[in-house]
């Protein structure tokens, strides 16, 4: 993925370092940068991010694939036994 500068437009970034007594959350969500042309500090949205998104998703995805397994073996196994205790 290309980073370019939001006030020059340049494309000469590179990753910014900042002290540890000023990481807030802000961190897990956000990279710094900071452009090499112009000076420039900015966030953009880091891997990270993409990686929690991703990982979120996916359990959400395999929770609800194991849900609708769930009830369809319960429907299953519990159609039958409704019918012969009539």
């Amino acid at each position: 993925m290309i980073r370019t500068c939001p006030d020059c437009h340049g494309f000469h970034v590179r990753r910014s370092s900042i002290p540890e007594s000023c990481a807030t959350w802000r961190h897990i969500l956000l990279s710094p940068y900071r452009c090499c042309d112009c000076r420039a500090r900015f966030w953009k949205i880091s891997q990270k991010a993409y990686l929690i998104v991703g990982a979120v998703s996916g359990t959400i995805a395999l929770w609800g694939i194991v849900w609708l397994v769930i009830g369809v073996l319960l429907n299953v196994e519990l159609t039958p036994m409704l019918h012969t205790s009539r």
